[in-house]
Parts: structure tokens; C-alpha cells; sequence
């Protein structure tokens, strides 16, 4: 097991990859990558009650047996949306999307709350840049140079 620390916001975040054959996964949790070795050891103990599948989690298991009993349910609580999914997984990329609509100046017009739709998407994507586009970057973004900070700035020999 490798940890790598990578530090894209102030606190610094852990990654753990699987070092399985060439398997290169990547997860934020040891408890992630734990059950993700079980892929690997090929153990399936959990069979499905409908079918002849097998599945080496019990969750894994349990959002099968969804597809056989129709069953959605994690439900998007975002007002005016009530989708449903089989998985928690698929509500939480489907949140996000919810979260692009809330950045403040974007109108319902913008945002539909059929987001699974090409077009909306679009729309949406569209919105988000025409708002970059105006945004006022402060003004050293404008030079072509960034300010050097005094620790990384060349040392000039004095003569």
C-alpha cells in the first residue's frame, strides 16, 4: 500500500493506491481500498436471492438486489428535483451537479432540474463561463509576470 500526500486546498489530503499487480487505483480512505483489494482476491460471498450473482460485499449485494425489486432508494432532497437512484454513489454526483446550480447569479432558466438532460448540461456549462468570463481576476493575474515572493526571488551579488 502506498500513501501519497497531496495538498490542493490548506489541508493536506491523503491518497491511498493500490499496489495489486498493475492496479494503480487511487482512494482517500484505508477502509476504501481494503475492500477494494477483495475485486482483486476474487472473492464473491454473498449470492443474490433472484439470480445467480454473487457479489463480494453485502452492499454491492444490496444495490443488485435493487435492479430485481425496482427499488430507488436514495432520493435527491433539492428542492423541486425528488430523482431517485438505486445507488448512493450516483445521488452524490448527482448532488454536485445541484451545487454548480446554486453558485450564485445563475437564474432557474439556467439551472433545469433535469440535470441527466445534454442540453441543460450545456446550458449550465455555458452559464459557468460567461460568469468566468466577467469575473474581475485581481490585478497581478492581469501582468503577464506574477509577483515573486522575497524568499524565491534570485539573489543579486553585490558588487
Amino acid at each position: 500500500m502506498q500513501i501519497q500526500i497531496i495538498s490542493m486546498s490548506s489541508k493536506p489530503k491523503k491518497e491511498y493506491t493500490c499496489d495489486y499487480g498493475t492496479c494503480t487505483c487511487k482512494y482517500r480512505t484505508k477502509y476504501s481500498l481494503k475492500r477494494h483489494y477483495l475485486s482483486h482476491m476474487g472473492v464473491k460471498q454473498h449470492q443474490c436471492p433472484y439470480c445467480t450473482k454473487r457479489f463480494a460485499l453485502t452492499q454491492y449485494l444490496q444495490e443488485h438486489i435493487y435492479i430485481h425489486t425496482g427499488e430507488k432508494p436514495f432520493v435527491c432532497k433539492h428542492p423541486g428535483c425528488g430523482k431517485k437512484f438505486r445507488q448512493a454513489g450516483k445521488l452524490s454526483i448527482h448532488k454536485k451537479q445541484h451545487n454548480m446550480c446554486d453558485v450564485p447569479g445563475n437564474s432557474s432558466s439556467q439551472c433545469s432540474t433535469n440535470l441527466g438532460d445534454a442540453n441543460a448540461q450545456t446550458q449550465l456549462v455555458q452559464a459557468l463561463l460567461a460568469q468566468l468570463a466577467a469575473f474581475q481576476f485581481p490585478s497581478f493575474f492581469q501582468s503577464k509576470t506574477l509577483p515573486v515572493p522575497p524568499q524565491f526571488a534570485p539573489k543579486v551579488p553585490s558588487l
